[in-house]
């Protein structure tokens, strides 16, 4: 198993910034926790709209 499949969150996991806030930092008001697979589908959304605009630029 690559190292990089074992650091990778289960799509069902939540992410939150609770150790952030644990060790002191400040988190925005705005932020709300996300799943782990709605912020890779946004991820992949945002690449795509990405490669299209530098794609239509030539």
């Amino acid at each position: 198993m690559s190292l990089l499949f074992r650091l990778m969150p289960q799509s069902n996991a939540i992410l939150d910034c609770s150790p952030i806030a644990a060790a002191g930092h400040i988190i925005p008001q705005s932020f709300v926790p996300i799943s782990v697979s709605q912020f890779m589908d946004d991820l992949s959304t945002e690449e795509m709209t990405a490669c299209n605009h530098v794609e239509n630029n030539y």
